[in-house]
């Protein structure tokens, strides 16, 4: 009937069969009762709203995540993000001709060439197994050796001794040699002028007519194309993003209230630069050198994709 369509309707599709039973039941005891329907209807619905109520939360009601992240926050850092325009109603950038400026920059990686040193206590279990598996080991007859020949080798074939890992930029300490940290990866960082505070990727704002990964290509030529004979770019998609908000003088010039810098990754297949073609100084550093070289809103963006 209608008023059993209208009843079912007030709740949702879980509660549907409880709905149905409790009408069912309401049709009986209109049977018995008769006069007393419209009180019993009454009920019947006030109920099913009480279960509405405890089960599904109203729209307007839903929390957002700017008040669940406002509500674990401190004002120290509330007030900041504030500054920022992070938690305003409005847009800031709305407010600019060019809202945000878009920048592609190349992050160039070299990998490492030897193998990674293994942790201390890792060293002293897998020496601890070696001779836990081989201390039961019975020496052979000296004469199975002679019979054998293998006595009769030159001393100097018989051991083996690797170079060091350590190579002559790691003694000198020269920060600009590629061939440092072998067992390390290590990431190139320049400064595009004398007194800028802290190193950066090569970068570059994007055009309108190319893709913001040919940007980040392009950008890596501009600062160092003539020293690198081949460099292998990953991935179509940036691996990381920095947002930066300009200065009152600057947002003036540039029409722009900020910047948006899209991170790709790329490694160095041949190739070693000794000079800048743009740019006043430029590092290869470790992703622990970096935490302290880079400005720390600029290494906290980047820090995930740097292993």
């Amino acid at each position: 009937t209608s008023e059993e369509t209208r009843l079912v309707n007030l709740c949702d599709y879980r509660l549907q069969r409880h709905a149905r039973r409790l009408v069912a039941n309401s049709a009986q005891m209109d049977e018995q009762e008769g006069s007393g329907a419209e009180n019993q209807d009454k009920k019947l619905e006030d109920k099913l709203k009480s279960r509405l109520e405890k089960y599904v939360v109203p729209h307007e009601k839903e929390p957002t995540m700017k008040t669940f992240a406002e509500s674990r926050m401190s004002n120290k850092n509330k007030a900041y993000l504030m500054r920022k325009g992070v938690f305003s109603g409005e847009d800031q950038a709305a407010n600019f001709e060019k809202g945000w400026l878009v920048a592609s920059a190349t992050v160039l990686v070299r990998a490492h060439v030897l193998k990674p040193s293994l942790p201390e206590d890792l060293v002293k279990f897998q020496e601890h197994k070696f001779h836990y598996k081989n201390e039961k080991n019975k020496p052979l007859d000296e004469r199975v050796f002679k019979k054998e020949g293998l006595l009769e080798l030159p001393q100097e074939d018989v051991f083996f001794m690797p170079n060091r890992k350590e190579t002559e930029a790691d003694r000198r300490k020269d920060v600009r040699s590629v061939w440092r940290k072998l067992d390390e990866r290590l990431y190139f960082v320049f400064k595009p002028k004398k007194g800028t505070t802290g190193f950066q990727f090569p970068q570059r704002i994007t055009a309108d007519n190319e893709t913001m990964r040919a940007s980040a290509k392009k950008a890596l030529k501009l600062v160092a194309g003539s020293s690198l004979k081949c460099v292998h770019h990953v991935g179509h998609a940036p691996l990381a993003v920095f947002k930066r908000v300009f200065g009152e003088e600057q947002q003036r010039k540039t029409k722009a209230y900020g910047a948006k810098v899209f991170f790709y990754p790329a490694y160095i297949v041949e190739g070693n630069i000794r000079k800048l073609d743009q740019g006043y100084d430029f590092r290869w550093l470790t992703k622990e050198e970096c935490a302290s070289q880079l400005t720390k809103d600029y290494y906290a963006a980047v820090k995930d994709m740097l292993i």
